[in-house]
């Protein structure tokens, strides 16, 4: 089962890391994009949101008992 949350992880952070390349160029299409673009942006900026959430929490609980021992 943990192999499942390790490529998920990955695949969530390969798609965080495509996102934030084009940060510039959705910037741009927000600005001066029809609707239908703007809507497309914001969807898969919200998506990305809610991966970063998962992921940090992910990470979180496998760091927190190990990080128990030290504090």
């Amino acid at each position: 089962m943990i192999y499942i949350y390790a490529v998920g992880l990955v695949l969530a952070l390969w798609w965080i890391k495509e996102v934030l390349g084009r940060l510039p160029s959705d910037i741009e299409e927000l600005r001066t994009g029809d609707w239908g673009a703007r809507l497309a942006v914001l969807v898969i900026w919200l998506i990305t949101v809610i991966l970063m959430t998962m992921c940090a929490r992910f990470v979180w609980q496998l760091a927190a008992p190990i990080l128990r021992y030290f504090i």
